[in-house]
């Protein structure tokens, strides 16, 4: 999950970045009484909160549209 994030936004944003939103994504299910789409639902939510993110980390238009709308492996 997070090697498959980390493929597609890396190159954007950072490793670090993206290991931080995982953090903080994964963090909001840290009291889930069912685990198993949890996994699932954090790489769900983190890739759209990186998805927010490029677009501020390259306003001049860096990133380009096909990053911005590929589909989610």
């Amino acid at each position: 999950m997070a090697g498959l994030l980390h493929e597609e936004f890396d190159a954007l944003l950072g490793a670090p970045a993206v290991d931080e939103c995982l953090a903080e994504v994964t963090g909001r299910f840290a009291d889930a009484t069912v685990f198993s789409f949890v996994p699932l639902l954090v790489r769900r939510y983190a890739r759209e909160e990186l998805l927010v993110r490029v677009p501020l980390a390259h306003p001049q238009g860096l990133a380009t549209e096909a990053v911005l709308l590929s589909p989610a492996t």
